[in-house]
């Protein structure tokens, strides 16, 4: 995997996130987590109680979805500490905007205070540099 192909797989996985984190608003599964430990006997004759219980399960799978996919998430904050330390803070600013926050090139440029032309030269480089590193050694360190 290249790196660009990380940091996309970076930016998907955040958007997902938030994706999921709506979708479990919409279910209200603050509201439905208390009857998660809850035996299921009997719910398949009481519509509401089926209903009950597979939201649930919804909301239980979409926990785990965001649990998956936080772990890619959290080691790209990692790699983003490092592209701080060997590129400047403006450059982790440049990465965290665009793959973990997902926002679009005018975003990133209004929140980081540079062109979005410059914005994209360094997202290039930043990239660049995790090709050149490693995407272990950008992640774990040496």
């Amino acid at each position: 995997m290249t790196a660009q192909e990380w940091w996309d797989s970076v930016r998907d996985a955040a958007g997902r996130i938030a994706e999921c984190e709506v979708r479990m608003a919409e279910l209200g599964c603050e509201r439905w987590a208390s009857v998660a430990g809850r035996s299921s006997v009997g719910v398949h004759s009481d519509p509401v109680g089926r209903q009950a219980m597979e939201t649930v399960d919804g909301c239980a799978e979409l926990s785990s979805e965001i649990a998956e996919l936080g772990r890619i998430v959290k080691d790209a904050e990692l790699a983003c500490v490092r592209i701080g330390l060997m590129m400047g803070a403006t450059a982790a600013d440049v990465v965290d905007a665009r793959y973990l926050r997902c926002m679009t090139w005018a975003e990133v440029s209004r929140r980081c205070h540079v062109s979005q032309t410059h914005a994209r030269e360094i997202a290039r480089r930043a990239v660049e540099l995790t090709d050149a590193v490693g995407i272990a050694h950008m992640v774990g360190g040496w």
